[in-house]
């Protein structure tokens, strides 16, 4: 017959505080997530409402429109320069209109973008995922500006930021587990002592078992324990009265049949 496996108190108190605790982790990093997503999309969206106005300005002070596409690749920069740009200009881009002729842009980004484009912010759907674009428009000098950025940039960024938050409570978590679970072990020592009391007793020893020190928790199974013993103590008692009770009423008889077969022999 295979041994019945029981349940650990230890194990079943971890689980009661690690799985809430994991819960909590879990809540920690959807709302970090939603308002680190809300907040980037506040600030990246004046930022790209301030590189439009830049633009511009930067813009109408040239003559003849051209198509001129600015590579991301400048020899002026040094090459941890360049590679800092490379990592960066790969989410944005942008391009300047002039009556509808490309003034000038960048190489990266979606292909797509138009001065059809409706003016303010708009999403423009792409192979390589979704861009968040503004378009600024100038009536006077019929210039328009679009400015946009991927939102993947934006999503990996909220990422980042919600790891921030939940990697060092995931890294500490094995250390509150074990201080936890030495926790549980010293909080568990007086229910061990009483193990040890109650299996030290003789099988004669019905004796109350001393209850005053234990905590609150255990004090109920010691009441108990006490309540069986005095069960086993009122039984022990009838068993002896029926037992002295029995030898008395044998003991006449016997002595009949002891004289009987004297007065035989």
């Amino acid at each position: 017959m295979r041994p019945v496996k029981r349940p650990s108190l230890t194990f079943q108190l971890l689980a009661g505080i690690g799985v809430p605790f994991l819960i909590v982790i879990a809540l920690i990093g959807v709302i970090a997530y939603m308002s680190a997503r809300d907040e980037i999309s506040e600030v990246y969206d004046s930022q790209l409402i301030t590189s439009a106005q830049q633009l511009w300005i930067i813009a109408r002070a040239e003559d003849d429109p051209a198509d001129l596409l600015i590579s991301r690749k400048d020899p002026h920069l040094e090459a941890g320069d360049q590679d800092a740009l490379d990592d960066y200009a790969q989410w944005r881009t942008f391009r300047v209109w002039r009556d509808g002729a490309l003034l000038m842009g960048a190489d990266g980004g979606p292909t797509n973008l138009s001065p059809a484009l409706p003016k303010g912010f708009s999403t423009v759907k792409t192979a390589s995922g979704d861009w968040r674009v503004f378009i600024f428009r100038a009536p006077e000098n019929g210039m328009t500006v679009a400015v946009g950025e991927s939102l993947a940039a934006r999503r990996e960024v909220s990422i980042r930021i919600v790891w921030g938050v939940c990697l060092p409570l995931l890294l500490v978590l094995p250390v509150i587990v074990l201080m936890v679970w030495f926790g549980i072990r010293f909080g568990l020592k007086d229910l061990a002592h009483f193990a040890v009391d109650v299996r030290r007793r003789s099988p004669d020893d019905l004796s109350r078992v001393g209850n005053d020190r234990l905590p609150v928790e255990i004090a109920p199974v010691a009441e108990s324990v006490n309540h069986l013993m005095e069960k086993l103590e009122r039984s022990l008692a009838q068993e002896r009265l029926f037992t002295d009770n029995a030898a008395h009423e044998l003991r006449t008889p016997l002595a009949a049949l002891t004289v009987q077969a004297d007065v035989l022999r």
